[in-house]
């Protein structure tokens, strides 16, 4: 067993499989450590919300975090590891990731390292995970092998890594690059996921598009010059 204690930040976005997913979650953390919990984050007036409720009542290492509506994904984990009481705290995205037994491959070496993050064996195969990963890296600043996959984990006394302010996609990347500048010991590992089952519309990828678009012509104005 693990010589620390663990808290995992999931926040939750359907309650559809939540159960498998939340006994997943426990029978892997029990294989590593004895003190371990789980904070579940979701809107509270909601479905999600009350299965969220339900699983808190019935299992004693689960609790809930409700929020007022649904909130994004940094503020979710902010929030969530504020009152997380680990000395670690693994956070991973429900839509993203293939299963709770996946996070066993972070937690089998968290103990050697600062940060660790998982990367997807086989990436993402549509043209919104492409473009995303367009604009994260037209910024200029290093990324994890999948910044797309939320699913990360670290010592709880690096919170301050992630900025409370800024949009959610960047947000494995933020921690990656931060963890970086400070000279962390920083271990990427491969996990089984999968691409976000949400359809995304028209106009977001038109606006994925312009954001690539004009952050490359940005970026050759300033080479130019």
């Amino acid at each position: 067993m693990g010589q620390y204690s663990l808290s995992i930040v999931l926040p939750v976005h359907r309650s559809e499989g939540l159960d498998s997913l939340v006994a997943e979650c426990l029978a892997v953390a029990a294989r590593y450590v004895d003190d371990y919990e789980l904070i579940l984050t979701a809107a509270r007036n909601t479905d999600v919300g009350a299965t969220v409720s339900r699983l808190a009542a019935t299992h004693w290492r689960v609790s809930a975090l409700p929020f007022t509506r649904p909130p994004g994904f940094r503020t979710a984990l902010r929030q969530g590891w504020s009152v997380a009481r680990g000395d670690y705290i693994l956070t991973f995205d429900q839509e993203r990731l293939a299963g709770g037994a996946e996070v066993a491959r972070l937690l089998a070496i968290a103990a050697d390292y600062d940060a660790v993050f998982g990367y997807r064996v086989e990436s993402p195969r549509n043209p919104f995970a492409w473009l995303r990963t367009v604009a994260l890296r037209a910024r200029g600043r290093p990324l994890p092998r999948d910044p797309l996959l939320r699913t990360f984990l670290i010592r709880a006394d690096l919170r301050d890594l992630l900025a409370p302010e800024g949009p959610d996609a960047p947000v494995p990347a933020d921690l990656y690059a931060a963890a970086l500048q400070r000279g962390l010991a920083i271990a990427e590992v491969p996990v089984a996921g999968v691409s976000s089952t949400r359809l995304r519309g028209a106009l977001e990828a038109g606006a994925l598009l312009l954001l690539a678009g004009g952050l490359w012509m940005l970026r050759r104005r300033y080479v130019r010059f």
